[in-house]
């Protein structure tokens, strides 16, 4: 997880920013955070003063900004290691591969994934 400069965070920001207006959905938060290649749970977005559900407000770049610093700082965010591991349990033959919809049901249920 490198450093990321406040031009990076402002390029993502503008990618969000659909309507122009200098805003983004504060539900989009955790979107434009990992975005930037920073493995963020919803919980910790949440935690820093994003929000889960999309709609509920808009945030500027300056609102933006001590959110993405407060999830840059989170120690707890696991390894790639540790999902391997767990992924582990839905291996039924063993031999590293696993069902689609297995796969699809654990990232909806983890939030990290979203069908339209």
């Amino acid at each position: 997880m490198g450093d990321v400069t406040c031009a990076e965070a402002r390029m993502h920001f503008d990618v969000y920013d659909f309507d122009g207006t200098g805003k983004v959905d504060a539900g989009a938060v955790g979107d434009i955070i990992r975005s930037m290649d920073i493995p963020i749970e919803n919980e910790h977005v949440k935690k820093h003063g994003g929000t889960l559900k999309k709609g509920e407000k808009k945030i500027t770049l300056e609102e933006f900004l001590p959110i993405l610093s407060g999830c840059k700082k989170e120690k707890d965010l696991g390894t790639l290691a540790d999902l391997m591991e767990g992924l582990k349990v839905y291996d039924k033959n063993e031999n590293g591969t696993m069902m689609l919809a297995e796969l699809v049901h654990i990232c909806l249920s983890m939030g990290t994934l979203y069908l339209f």
